[in-house]
């Protein structure tokens, strides 16, 4: 496991390749810019949104500290002597721009407090290694720089390119750098900063990643091909024309404007004056566009009205392109460029001569004449200097080949690969950067865990309630400061013999998927799995192991836990243990009571053989195979220190049929638990009836949509929201909807859509034919959404019938349409159900809990090594001595 990194105001998609390299090193790429984060995901990779570590009351605690900064500011101003202090003989300054300066500065701070809170839980749920930071050098990256040094986090910034202030510093700008270091585009870059103070052990040439894609043979279109892709005449004369900006929150803005407008204008009156063989591309600078919230369809007619401005001017022949940046510049014979934009260098690249007018003052000045690029120092002078130029293809090649000579001190390399030099620098830095859980130590920490979760399914499924479960709950322990890893099988096509371990990442939390043949899903053992297994656990012994389902591991992995004398706790999520079916569904979808017969189970299994392939019939109907299972089975339950059952009745159940462990405990689970909205005000709107899970036979969609069928629904809707994992029996279901009755898929959802879709949900229906201890009930139950579900399991152990939802019958489609009726006729009764909820217990709180149960297991088992002198001894005695079955 690499560990994380943060990328923090790092918009540009030229950073991808580099976000890419860093996730197949096994990083786990942290980002702010949404934009970029879903390009990232698009591509496949692997990536986490900074936005997913807010704090539930981050809105209130930022409003507290803001309230608490003002306070103490007002009490400050209305001393006599401040006051004294800011007037002037026009009087109070503070009165006529103290409301102005202010609300910005609480504005900014508002920021800033909100940015460390994320950060502060973002770093207690990943191992953070570093952060790399955009160009903007602003007060919140220098707040999370400071926060980073001091947990030992470094930082990185990725410089823009200017790096020379204008002579009268303006906030913003660019010039003493706040992170530990910069990846500095080339030498001159590093020269100016370091003349601006920054000391130059701080400063590390790697060329510019965004300019990587400029090298690829993609990029060197021929200049007619380009013209023709922007639907440009090929034959014509092309000027790029691209603006600088003018940043709105300096001082100096309207001066800046009002100069960006003048070198605009002197453009089109040089382009005018040449005559109808030149076409012009106007490039606005990105922010521009970004200054206001502006539609697609109002920035689209902004366009249109410019062309329509420069149209009744006399200049016709002009396009405004946001984008196509690099046939842009391949396009055009010449390229203007107002101020010491990075569209220079990229011109260069291209091989494009570069014109230049300087934007205000700047020292030292970034690009001279001495660079190959025109820099225009008598405006009245351009329209025939241009002329010039066009008219002579010698003097814009000269220009170029100056231009490239250059180049290696603006963009070091000059080579297309500032990406891996970058990316080298990462790697090094991420490297000597502590993981959190060296730092918490060093902080005094509660005494930290190595743990490791074993389960049956790869955590990218985290499709099912026990996948999102074990992350959830090894994201709850990180918080508290221990190690987590989590290992599980990754299946091989049927029959495969290899088996191997290969350690990764996934949201930053470390994992190790072990490599076995498919036919291990349904193997009573799977002894190939021992020697890598056994190696790996050898290599890399962990505290403690807690196993959330071993299906695909089998019981093989808890005799090599045994072997090695590694602490065990085992947690039953389903019935797998003692259900060839896991969930003690018969073939008709009935609920089964248990094994109560090998017979009995033969015949479940039989009834699905058109689900196996014929090799497998042999091995998996027979009564040889479930009498090896069930002894296998039994036997493995005696392993564990500890059998933590959720509901109560799996442990019952386990303990009618034999299916006994040392010490078996219910301990109920917990959830990872979101900030629920405000229930929508629908007054006469429909009753909003919800299902969200899975959709799969299991799950019963079909059961419910045949109950929504049966009753009155003039003043109801069904929403289905949920994954396809049964496809023909999803479309089998739809097809069952009856002649008008509102229903609508939705589609899947994932954590994030939970709020939003509780907040519009009335009752929401859980029609399960099998289940134990549901996650989503509980889910639903934390939005204070009244429940309707089967009585099954541990269904009643969470919905009380008629206090915060209903029961119905398993599988029973008419006491589902009666108790559908009941709630949809009385809308009052389900704001009843609602006040009757409950809080749901968190994944927080059950964190806590597991945490005192491995301390007090970790404590017995150190003891009995002690008496047995011996790192690996018979397991440690079961913590209830005094019961004969070790059950309480």
């Amino acid at each position: 496991m690499s560990g994380s990194v943060l990328f923090f105001d790092v918009f540009d998609c030229g950073y991808l390749p580099l976000i890419d390299a860093l996730a197949r090193k096994g990083f786990l790429p942290i980002m702010n810019a949404t934009s970029l984060a879903e390009q990232a995901r698009a591509r496949g990779l692997p990536v986490c949104a900074w936005q997913a570590s807010i704090p539930a009351e981050i809105i209130p605690h930022v409003q507290r500290e803001v309230d608490r900064i003002t306070n103490g500011l007002t009490g400050a101003l209305e001393d006599s002597a401040v006051r004294e202090t800011f007037s002037s003989c026009l009087g109070g300054v503070l009165g006529y721009s103290g409301d102005a300066f202010f609300s910005q500065l609480f504005a900014l701070l508002a920021d800033q407090i909100a940015a460390l809170d994320i950060f502060d839980a973002l770093t207690r749920q990943h191992d953070l290694r570093l952060i790399v930071l955009g160009c903007d050098n602003s007060h919140v990256q220098r707040a999370l720089v400071a926060c980073a040094r001091r947990r030992g986090i470094p930082s990185l910034q990725l410089a823009h390119g200017i790096y020379a202030p204008l002579r009268v510093p303006v906030a913003g700008e660019l010039h003493r750098i706040y992170a530990d270091y910069l990846a500095a585009f080339g030498e001159r870059g590093r020269d100016i900063l370091v003349r601006l103070g920054n000391s130059p052990e701080r400063i590390l040439l790697t060329g510019a990643p965004t300019w990587d894609h400029l090298y690829a043979p993609q990029a060197q279109i021929d200049r007619r091909e380009a013209r023709r892709y922007l639907g440009l005449d090929p034959e014509r004369h092309t000027v790029l024309f691209c603006g600088s900006y003018s940043d709105g929150s300096s001082g100096f803005f309207l001066a800046a404007a009002r100069q960006l407008t003048a070198i605009y204008r002197r453009v089109i009156g040089a382009t005018l004056r040449l005559g109808p063989d030149i076409q012009l591309i106007v490039r606005p600078h990105p922010r521009e566009f970004r200054r206001v919230n502006l539609s697609c369809q109002d920035r689209a007619r902004l366009i249109d009205d410019h062309i329509n401005w420069l149209a009744r001017r006399g200049a016709r022949d002009v396009r405004v392109l946001e984008d196509h940046k690099v046939e842009c510049i391949r396009a055009a014979d010449v390229v203007i460029v107002g101020g010491p934009s990075t569209v220079i260098p990229e011109a260069m690249i291209l091989g494009r001569p570069v014109v230049m007018f300087p934007f205000a003052h700047q020292v030292p000045p970034v690009y001279s004449n001495r660079d190959g690029i025109v820099v225009v120092e008598e405006t009245d002078l351009f329209p025939e200097m241009l002329s010039s130029l066009l008219g002579d293809p010698s003097r814009r090649a000269g220009m170029v080949r100056a231009q490239n000579a250059v180049l290696p001190v603006l963009n070091h390399g000059n080579d297309g690969r500032a990406s891996e030099r970058v990316m080298a620098i990462i790697e090094d830095l991420a490297a000597r950067s502590p993981s959190r859980r060296s730092w918490l130590r060093a902080r005094g920490h509660t005494p930290t865990l190595d743990l490791l979760f074993a389960l049956h399914d790869p955590l990218t499924n985290m499709k099912g309630g026990t996948e999102l479960y074990t992350h959830d709950l090894a994201r709850a322990l990180e918080r508290r400061g221990h190690g987590v890893r989590v290992l599980y099988p990754r299946y091989l096509v049927a029959g495969a013999n290899e088996c191997w371990a290969e350690e990764g990442t996934y949201q930053g939390l470390p994992v190790v998927e072990v490599f076995t043949g498919r036919d291990a899903v349904r193997s009573p053992r799977n002894d190939a799995i021992k020697p890598v297994v056994r190696r790996y656990l050898s290599d890399h012994r962990p505290d403690l192991v807690h196993v959330q389902h071993l299906m695909g591991l089998s019981v093989s992995f808890l005799e090599v836990l045994q072997e090695l004398a590694i602490p065990v706790v085992l947690t039953a999520n389903d019935f797998w243990f003692l259900c060839d079916q896991l969930h003690l569904v018969n073939a008709s979808g009935a609920p089964c009571i248990g094994p109560d017969s090998i017979d009995g189970c033969v015949e479940c299994i039989q009834s699905r053989v058109e689900a196996l392939q014929a090799n497998q019939l042999a091995r998996f109907v027979g009564r040889g195979y479930l009498e090896e299972r069930h002894h296998a089975n039994r036997a493995a339950l005696q392993i564990p220190e500890l059998v933590l059952c959720p509901s109560k009745f799996l442990l019952d159940t386990f303990l009618r049929y034999g299916f006994v462990g040392r010490r078996m405990v219910h301990m109920a689970q917990g959830a990872s638990l979101f900030t629920p909205l405000e229930p929508q005000e629908r007054r006469g709107a429909p009753i909003v009836v919800s299902y969200l899970g899975s959709i799969c036979q299991r799950k019963g969609l079909d059961i419910l949509i045949a109950a929504f069928n049966r009753i009155g629904t003039a003043h109801a809707e069904l929403r289905v929201h949920g994954e396809i994992v049964e496809q023909p029996y999803f479309e089998e279901a739809l097809r069952a909807v009856g002649p008008g009755k509102a229903v609508t898929y939705h589609g899947g959802y994932g954590p994030a859509d939970l709020p939003s879709i509780l907040a519009g949900t009335d009752v929401a229906v859980v029609p399960s034919r099998g289940e134990n201890f549901p996650f989503v009930i509980r889910e639903i139950l934390h939005a204070r959404v009244p429940v309707i579900a089967p009585a099954l399991s541990g269904v009643p152990e969470i919905v009380e019938d008629g206090v915060n939802g209903l029961l119905f019958r398993s599988n029973d489609v008419q006491d589902l349409a009666t108790k559908l009726a009941f709630a949809i006729e009385s809308p009052e009764r389900i704001e009843r159900w609602r006040q009757g909820i409950k809080p749901v217990t968190s994944i927080d709180e059950e964190a806590r809990e597991l945490e005192q149960h491995y301390q007090e297991i970790l404590g017995l088992y150190r003891h009995a090594q002690r008496h047995n002198g011996s790192e690996c001894v018979a397991r440690a005695p079961s913590l209830c001595p005094g019961s004969e079955l070790g059950v309480v």
